[in-house]
């Protein structure tokens, strides 16, 4: 069966890259109902989608890593998805859909046409599955969740779900670690990190690191190519808010009239805003990843000492099968339900 699955999966990356005109349509509905799920930033995502999950061969490596004929299998388990990103919940419906449970989707309000678009492909390629996952309003009679939300939201998993076995992922935001070596290429690559999809994931890098002394400009001097993000409406709306707040209160900071570079040691940026803060130490940058390891998703950079999950400069965005969301393995949690 699973040799089944792959293959159909397989082929649905295939049916992504083919751009049928019920994919088209389904982002002409996601860009009207969420300005921030700009054509470009979707087909991003789909991409990614068919590259790096769909892949027949790289399926197969990661299943390997798991024995699903162990797992107890067909059980009802209950998705509770984010809207911030394009599909930002495809990954946990894929683990449910591989390990043999049924999924019941409960669907962003500002993702909704994406994920159903994918899976009346799916079924064109291989009817067998089309009764193996259902888009609700509300999720009833389920034996586990995996819900994705604001902290403030994990508060209500924990209210109606925190009885059945469950995965709830609250609010993180990622991190650079930049030293003087790291060369103008890398931040190049680095505004990948920062502006892909506006910023808005727990995978986009909201903070960078530097060593005292480090030349801020070189951040300018590597990003002009984003000058686009200014033609997006709510970006510039949020830029121009931003500037006016830090003005009138009297703050530090440093824009090319694109986003705006602040001096700040929060993981918590606002849009078109990126955070920067000085070490004085290659131990004083561990020490401040080590303190707030739970908050962290990823960390770019080169070799910092560190057990968080380390990228180079530029691939933050773009995450593997193995990849999990908080570090906590789905595939592994729904083998043991």
């Amino acid at each position: 069966m699973n040799e089944r699955k792959i293959e159909a999966l397989h082929q649905l990356g295939e049916w992504i890259r083919s751009e049928p005109p019920a994919l088209e349509l389904a982002q002409l509905k996601s860009q009207r109902d969420n300005p921030w799920f700009s054509l470009s930033e979707q087909k991003k995502a789909l991409y990614a989608i068919a590259d790096s999950f769909l892949n027949r061969n790289t399926l197969k490596r990661w299943l390997d890593s798991y024995n699903l004929s162990a797992s107890g299998q067909n059980k009802n388990v209950g998705i509770i998805m984010a809207g911030n990103l394009p599909l930002v919940g495809f990954h946990d419906w894929l683990c449910v859909f591989l390990s043999g449970h049924r999924a019941k989707v409960k669907l962003s309000s500002k993702d909704s046409h994406l994920l159903p678009a994918l899976l009346h492909g799916l079924s064109g390629i291989d009817d067998q599955f089309s009764t193996r996952t259902e888009c609700v309003d509300k999720l009833a009679n389920i034996d586990a969740v995996i819900a994705t939300g604001s902290n403030n939201s994990n508060r209500y998993f924990e209210y109606y779900f925190g009885h059945l076995p469950h995965i709830f992922r609250g609010h993180r935001n990622s991190i650079a670690v930049l030293d003087d070596e790291t060369s103008d290429r890398e931040i190049e690559a680095l505004g990948a990190d920062v502006f892909g999809y506006f910023g808005l994931g727990c995978r986009s890098v909201s903070l960078c690191l530097v060593p005292k002394g480090f030349d801020r400009k070189r951040f300018f001097e590597a990003w002009p190519d984003y000058g686009y993000l200014r033609d997006h409406s709510k970006w510039d709306n949020n830029y121009r808010y931003n500037y006016a707040t830090f003005i009138m209160n009297q703050e530090n900071f440093l824009t090319d009239d694109i986003f705006i570079l602040r001096e700040s040691d929060s993981l918590t940026s606002r849009i078109a805003c990126l955070h920067i803060w000085e070490y004085e130490s290659d131990r004083a940058s561990a020490q401040f990843l080590l303190d707030r390891k739970n908050d962290i998703q990823v960390c770019v950079g080169n070799n910092m000492g560190t057990e968080l999950p380390l990228v180079p400069f530029g691939q933050s965005q773009q995450p593997k099968l193995s990849d999990y969301a908080d570090h906590i393995d789905t595939m592994e949690f729904l083998m043991n339900l």
